[in-house]
This record gives C-alpha cells, sequence and structure tokens, in this order.
C-alpha cells in the first residue's frame, strides 16, 4: 500500500532464494507498477535466461570493472523517467544459514539522492523453502558409467 502508483521510485528487498525475481515482479505487478532490476551481468550471458533479460529491458551491472558505473547510468535515466526500479541492495542471495540479510551494497542511496525517488522496503519470506539453494559442487547430471 506504500507503493507510488506512478513516478520513480525504488523498490528494494531481500534476496533469499532464486524465485525472488518472479515472485517479487508478481507482487509489484498485482501493485500496478512494471519494474526493472539491476542484474549481476553473468546471468545476461546465460543463453535463455540471458535473452529474457534483455528483452525485458533489465539492466546489467558489470560488477568490479570499470563499466559498473554505466548501470548507475541507465538506472538514473529509467528513475528519471519515472519507472520503478527493483533492487536487491545485497547485490545477491543471502550467504546467511538463517536467511538474515546481509550489508547491503550503496547504489540505491547513490540513486535515490541523484533522483529524488522514494525508497520502498519490501520484504518477502516463504521462497526460500520452494528452491533450496545449489551448492557449486552439486551437479544434477551425471556421466552414465
Amino acid at each position: 500500500r506504500n507503493l507510488p502508483k506512478s513516478g520513480a521510485a525504488i523498490a528494494v528487498c531481500n534476496h533469499i532464494s532464486y524465485v525472488d525475481p518472479l515472485l517479487f515482479t508478481h507482487f509489484l505487478y498485482d501493485n500496478g507498477r512494471a519494474p526493472r532490476y539491476l542484474g549481476k551481468a553473468s546471468l545476461f550471458k546465460l543463453p535463455i535466461i540471458g535473452r529474457v533479460l534483455l528483452g525485458a529491458g533489465q539492466i546489467p551491472v558489470e560488477r568490479e570493472t570499470s563499466v559498473a558505473s554505466d548501470a548507475l547510468q541507465h538506472a538514473i535515466a529509467f528513475l528519471k523517467a519515472g519507472h520503478l526500479l527493483g533492487v536487491y541492495p545485497e547485490g545477491t542471495l543471502t550467504r546467511d544459514a538463517n536467511y538474515w540479510p546481509m550489508k547491503a551494497k550503496t547504489g540505491i542511496a547513490r540513486l535515490a539522492i541523484l533522483t529524488q525517488a522514494p525508497v520502498i522496503p519490501c520484504a518477502q519470506w516463504g521462497a526460500q523453502r520452494s528452491c533450496q539453494r545449489i551448492q557449486k559442487s552439486q551437479s544434477y547430471f551425471h556421466a552414465q558409467r
């Protein structure tokens, strides 16, 4: 109910599961807003997911590079055009065993200051039970012997 029906806004949420973007987008759409997200650039390189993200106008973030600020400039332009930006301020899935949020990155504060867009805090819980974390060492495809 605190989500503005129009105008620039930054909706921030905790990130506890791989399905969070789908659930958070559903929530925002149900409240009359179509968000765009900042997302790590490696997701945009995945064969199917990358095409979907680019086609939906999501904003890739090249972390720890000289072009990382490009994402900030795209987000500023998007907000200045009066749109809603969805952000997971931790920048990744929480690594806390009890799913507590981790320390947020500073980009959201910079965006809010530069654009005067309100920051709308949101929280979600339960999605971590629907999609367990996949360990890098896990493999769901095993060679036949």
